[in-house]
């Protein structure tokens, strides 16, 4: 008889938490939508496409990873190195340990090496391989490196 009694509490229980459920659902696939129509735009080269997305990503939650990575990597590819830190510092306070977080970093610690010339193995590495002297460049790219995999923004110059 219990049972019986028990029986509408636990189907209101269900109803309610299927409610709960379908908008964080929702949200969910809208953020993840958002993400891949920013990513794509950016692939595409175009980065005032991109940014669009990003801020609308911003705008349902301002401290989505994705979208502060790729507003942050837009503002590095335009000279904006100052943007780009502000944005990982945003980045590291909400997620500190995310990929975005430590990609951002690898990307304005070698933007950073690259412009103010700051690290003279990535210079000769570069002098190297516009010389020819492709094994020297190897060295140099991996002294800069490392041992690690190139930033993403440094990675096409170093497998060609």
């Amino acid at each position: 008889m219990l049972r019986k009694n028990l029986t509408p509490l636990y189907l209101a229980g269900m109803i309610d938490l299927c409610l709960l459920v379908s908008p964080v659902h929702a949200q969910t696939s809208a953020t993840q939508q958002l993400v891949g129509q920013g990513n794509y735009w950016h692939d595409q080269g175009r980065d005032d496409l991109a940014a669009d997305t990003w801020k609308k990503l911003l705008g349902i939650d301002p401290d989505q990873p994705d979208a502060l990575l790729g507003l942050a990597q837009i503002d590095l590819a335009q000279g904006r190195q100052s943007e780009a830190r502000k944005r990982l510092q945003q980045l590291e306070a909400a997620h500190p340990q995310s990929p975005q977080a430590q990609r951002l970093r690898v990307a304005i610690g070698a933007r950073g090496s690259a412009t103010a010339g700051e690290d003279p193995n990535l210079r000769n590495a570069r002098r190297a391989a516009a010389a020819g002297r492709y094994v020297e460049a190897a060295r140099s790219y991996e002294a800069v490196f490392a041992g690690k995999a190139p930033p993403p923004n440094l990675a096409l110059e170093y497998y060609q």
